[in-house]
């Protein structure tokens, strides 16, 4: 038996009027106009639940349920230093928000409209003792700061297949440092 394959959609047009108006009222408030028209519509998952469970029986008795929409939206950033930056959304069937976009309330404050260049970033990273050399880095959104961040991950220490390292965060709308981390983990 073949598993169940969700839509993809290739435009919002995929998603019923009702949820779509719905949607783009609640992007529209969170993130301002301006914002807003920035963002390009970049795909994601529209999961019919029913046909999910007669596909995959099995998936009637999990303990949580997908979301119907899980909507992706590009922001370019090529000239941040990064392409661009992949946010997402979760709905249900009636368009209620599940899980909210992964990018800041523009509307709430205008400043989180800007973003700092990784360059920038970068010198605030090696200020606080990153070898931004070796570092991986990404821009991410950090929902408990509701701010966008640069995050520089870079090893410290390896024994065999065992790894150790640290993480900076730099808050990208003011190229400051917020926060280390540690991770460990096991290749």
């Amino acid at each position: 038996m073949t598993g169940y394959i969700p839509q993809r959609p290739s435009s919002l047009t995929a998603v019923p009027t009702h949820v779509r108006n719905i949607l783009i009222a609640h992007l529209k408030s969170r993130l301002g106009d301006d914002f807003y028209r920035r963002l390009q519509f970049e795909g994601g998952e529209i999961i019919d639940t029913d046909e999910w469970h007669r596909v995959q029986p099995q998936t009637k008795t999990y303990p949580w349920s997908p979301p119907t929409y899980n909507l992706h939206f590009r922001l370019p950033l090529a000239d941040k230093g990064v392409e661009s930056f992949c946010a997402q959304i979760e709905l249900d069937a009636t368009g209620k928000i599940l899980t909210d976009l992964t990018l800041p309330r523009v509307s709430a404050d205008p400043s989180k409209a800007g973003i700092v260049s990784r360059a920038a970033a970068e010198i605030e990273a090696k200020r606080v003792g990153v070898p931004v050399e070796s570092a991986f880095v990404e821009l991410g959104y950090s929902p408990d700061l509701d701010a966008m961040v640069w995050v520089f991950y870079h090893a410290s220490k390896s024994e065999g297949a065992r790894f150790w390292g640290n993480t900076c965060y730099i808050n990208a709308h003011t190229g400051r440092f917020i926060r280390w981390s540690y991770y460990e983990g096991v290749a």
